[in-house]
């Protein structure tokens, strides 16, 4: 045999155990995940009554719970978030509950007119994009005929990060129908130093420091952030053709942690709504104590949405925070006409300190802070009277609050020593309302009422009617009562009652 054949030979036989090789990894890749999809220590036997139970009957839902998880370990492997076995007791909590799990895209034709929700609609949702948000939780996502989203963070499989899922295992997640994939940033979760001893910032809010040039400037600073908005929605669509419209904003907030630019809040802001029809952020949990709704509604802000991060809460404790925060008629009384009303355990501050007796609520600022707020109910009410007897005490300003969602987005009355004055604040924008000078009976105490109905506002300070049927933006949120005063101070509510129109 010629020199000649001997090296065509040669090639074509190279050629060939190249190609088998990778045809036979390619398989021995695919093997390897669906073993890894079905390990042992993965597996999932559900019992018969728990596959058997039925779904939630009745009227059609008016807004969505929606629940957060990062990974889902087995006790004692490297990253656990949430056990494994917390996670079942809850995922199977929600299948004997009756819940039926949604995608973000059936809540988005829910909200646009085009989707009716069951009776009892859940969203879970994982962020990242993590090996042990799949490998771990498909089985029993499967087996309870459940769906989820996960928010991918689009630099770990670029970089092929092993604790992550791979472009290729993402498309085989896509593939199983389960799962909606959606956008969480490519840089989004990277530390960047931001001063000259060596502190470090989020990549997206933070201006980052050099040495030698020292911080950068604000049009680097948006340039660099909007790119990365950019280079997420690529990410998704060059490896696994989506569109993304859903934005999981990363660590659940839009700036407000570790950054050394107060603009890097507002920006992340108008990013989220330039780039993304929904975006998400987490709901306020102590010591699981869940503080504030996460059922999201027709009408909810777009780019507020709310999430529970679950971890290891129990299933009792899960449970108790739909219950608590189901959507329900407005109800509240104080002083307490029922102590195991469970809708009472929503009065909270948010900021100062609030001290409740038998005989009063009492909200004192701090200072530095100067300011302080109390919630007295659910941010998902509406139509209701908020009626209050408030004791001003010797501070600047005090305020009465109806539908309260969060500091750019209220209806507020407030009441200094000659002045009441009632505004509309709408993404942080103030519409005066009314307001009087000198107003009847301006000692340390009044009696207000508040109401919305239909979308209408009246407003009564001790018996004046200062606000008559005035058409209002803000679709719902919780009564709410606070105080401002540059030395500090308290306000003190000695009773208060809501009641729905409903």
């Amino acid at each position: 045999m010629s020199l000649k054949k001997r090296k065509i030979i040669t090639l074509v036989v190279g050629v060939a155990i190249i190609a088998v090789v990778g045809l036979v990894y390619k398989k021995a890749e695919n093997f390897l995940f669906i073993i890894h999809s079905h390990a042992y220590q993965y597996a999932y036997f559900p019992s018969k009554d728990i596959l058997e139970a039925p779904l939630a009957e009745g009227t059609p839902a008016t807004a969505v719970p929606i629940l957060m998880y990062h990974g889902v370990r087995v006790v004692g492997e490297l990253g656990t978030n949430t056990e494994r076995e917390s996670f079942i007791e809850q995922m199977e909590m929600l299948k004997r509950e009756g819940y039926q799990t949604i995608s973000v895209a059936e809540y988005d034709a829910f909200r646009e007119g085009d989707f009716v929700l069951p009776a009892k609609p859940i969203i879970i949702t994982f962020d990242d994009g993590r090996k042990d948000s799949f490998y771990t939780v498909d089985n029993i996502i499967k087996k309870l005929g459940f769906k989820a989203t996960n928010f991918i963070a689009s630099i770990k499989p670029n970089d092929n990060d092993p604790f992550f899922l791979t472009w290729d295992e993402l498309k085989r997640v896509q593939a199983t129908g389960r799962w909606e994939l959606e956008a969480h940033g490519r840089h989004s979760h990277d530390k960047v130093v931001i001063d000259a001893d060596g502190n470090e910032g989020r990549y997206l809010s933070a201006l980052i420091y050099d040495p030698e040039t020292g911080l950068e400037s604000i049009e680097n600073f948006e340039t660099r952030v909007e790119q990365d908005y950019l280079d997420g929605l690529q990410d998704l669509r060059t490896n696994l053709g989506i569109e993304a419209k859903y934005f999981a904003v990363p660590l659940n907030d839009y700036g407000n942690q570790d950054s050394n630019y107060d603009g890097g809040i507002t920006f992340n802001r108008y990013l989220s709504d330039k780039y993304f029809k929904f975006s998400f952020i987490e709901s306020s949990v102590e010591n699981n104590d869940v503080l504030e709704t996460f059922y999201n509604y027709k009408n909810s802000n777009p780019h507020t949405l709310k999430r529970l991060e679950v971890m290891n809460m129990s299933a009792d404790q899960l449970k108790f925070a739909l219950d608590k925060f189901a959507p329900d008629k407005a109800r509240a009384v104080f002083p307490f006409g029922n102590e195991n009303d469970q809708k009472l355990s929503k009065i909270r501050s948010i900021y100062g300190v609030l001290t409740k007796t038998d005989s009063e609520l009492k909200i004192t600022s701090v200072e530095p802070s100067t300011a302080a707020r109390a919630i007295l109910g659910d941010k998902g009410w509406q139509n209701y009277v908020f009626e209050a007897q408030i004791a001003r005490g010797q501070v600047r300003e005090a305020a009465a609050i109806i539908y309260y969602l969060d500091e750019d987005n209220m209806i507020i009355m407030d009441w200094e020593d000659h002045n009441v004055s009632i505004k509309e604040r709408v993404e942080g924008t103030e519409t005066h309302i009314a307001a009087i000078d000198d107003p009847i009976d301006t000692d340390i105490n009044a009696h207000i009422s508040m109401s919305v109905n239909k979308g209408l506002l009246n407003v009564h300070f001790n018996g004046v009617q200062l606000v008559d049927q005035y058409e209002v933006q803000i679709p719902r949120g919780a009564p709410a009562f606070g105080v401002w005063d540059p030395n500090g101070g308290e306000v003190r509510l000695t009773s208060f009652s809501v009641t729905s129109f409903d």
